[in-house]
């Protein structure tokens, strides 16, 4: 407050300050008649002080009542006959009840706003209280509980007393499936529970979700996808085989070499639709990991000395520290990094090149083995599929090599990525992350 809106009250101190010091003198002088005027001056001071805190108490004592009746449109007078501390303090009221009003504005816009959120969003949400009492059900929540309503927990035990438990016990966490049994259907849904404490007690924050139409749609998405590919490298081995093998029979003067030659092609025809039969194989039945310690530089002795990469492409391997371990499959291991060599390798090509494996621990023991090469750098569009089933550039490719690939690091707690292109000074560099 500025100094002036003290100016009022200082002046009554001052002059009650100065009636009782010439009251006194005006008695120890034995001046009855300065005596009496100062007593009736003096009264009047106090008068007007105590007339001024019952204006402040009154004042505070209605903007009390109207905060406790949520009433924020109170108004103190401004004008008029008020002095100085007066209007000041209806002003600073008026002021509060003003930024009142404003927070309790925003505050509702926030509601309005989450409660959108909450009747629109896709997920199900249930907000339940230690009693059991249900404060927020979504309109998702309910469709996906069949329910109109839910006020209680107890409301559940329609789909049996384990629901119901879920709903109350279930730690925070990992989500975790409930099955709910109706006389149409039996469906799971998959929860996933949250604690909050708030002055009202502990809240359990319970999302559901049914996974059903999406795992349906993907899986309906994904066996067409699977067919196609089929169907498509079925006929394209079949077709040739049937054309010549039918103009050999029909041909009565075929002489040996027409045979012979035909018979090759029937036998590569059938050994490339036998070798895309047994990549599906090990795409659809990947071998449970055994996993064991090994020594990661041994496995690169190993590979090197296998004929994976020719004589004009550079090869080179290095472990940091020289004795790095992981516990892992290595039979798995090594099919995946005799793939990843191999796709580097054919890369290449028949030009000049660099391939490099590189192994070392980090910080946190993380185990990673890059896989890196200078050879044509994969396009921006194709990068992200490049893990995708039977997605190939390749012209007598499956597509399932880097599939088989994921699968395999996903089996061994593990995860395998592509760095962006130039990464680490290379065009191509496959990352192997074993936590």
């Amino acid at each position: 407050m500025d100094f002036k809106y003290y100016r009022w009250s200082f002046r009554h101190i001052i002059g009650l300050a100065l009636l009782l010091g010439g009251l006194a003198t005006a008695l120890w002088l034995d001046n009855r008649t300065l005596a009496f005027v100062l007593c009736g001056l003096l009264a009047l001071a106090l008068a007007a002080l105590i007339q001024l805190y019952r204006h402040v108490f009154e004042s505070i004592d209605l903007m009390f009542k109207a905060l406790i009746n949520e009433d924020y449109t109170f108004r103190l007078p401004t004008r008029n006959r008020l002095n100085d501390s007066r209007r000041y303090l209806n002003e600073q009221f008026n002021a509060y009840s003003r930024h009142i009003r404003r927070q309790r504005q925003v505050q509702h816009e926030h509601d309005v706003f989450h409660q959108l959120v909450m009747e629109h969003i896709r997920t199900g949400v249930v907000v339940v209280d230690e009693s059991g009492k249900v404060l927020q059900a979504n309109p998702m929540a309910l469709r996906l509980l069949e329910l109109h309503t839910l006020h209680d927990l107890s409301a559940l035990k329609i789909y049996g007393n384990e629901v119901v438990e879920a709903f109350r016990e279930s730690p925070p966490g990992l989500p975790h499936p409930i099955t709910l049994r109706t006389p149409r259907e039996q469906k799971t849904l998959w929860m996933h529970v949250a604690r909050l404490t708030t002055q009202s007690g502990i809240w359990r924050l319970v999302t559901l979700d049914d996974t059903r139409p999406v795992l349906d749609e993907h899986e309906v998405d994904t066996w067409s996808k699977l067919l196609h590919v089929l169907s498509h490298e079925i006929m394209n081995s079949i077709t040739p085989i049937i054309s010549l093998s039918a103009a050999l029979t029909e041909k009565e003067d075929a002489s040996r070499e027409d045979c012979l030659h035909g018979l090759r092609v029937i036998h590569d025809t059938s050994d490339g639709l036998r070798n895309f039969v047994e990549n599906c194989r090990k795409f659809m039945s990947l071998p449970r990991p055994l996993p064991s310690l090994f020594y990661v530089k041994e496995l690169f002795v190993e590979i090197q000395a296998l004929p994976l990469v020719p004589p004009h492409i550079a090869w080179d391997c290095h472990t940091r520290p020289a004795d790095l371990m992981l516990y892992a499959d290595k039979q798995l291991i090594r099919q995946v990094l005799f793939n990843l060599i191999r796709n580097a390798a054919q890369a290449i090509g028949d030009r000049p090149g660099h391939i490099a494996c590189k192994a070392y621990s980090t910080t946190d023991d993380h185990v990673i083995i890059q896989i890196s090469n200078d050879g044509p750098a994969i396009p921006e569009a194709e990068r992200a599929h490049v893990f995708t089933p039977f997605f190939t550039t390749k012209p007598q490719g499956s597509g399932l090599g880097l599939s088989v690939c994921r699968q395999i690091m996903a089996a061994s707690q593990g995860t395998i990525s592509l760095l962006p292109t130039n990464a680490q000074g290379w065009h191509t560099t496959f990352v192997l992350d074993f936590a």
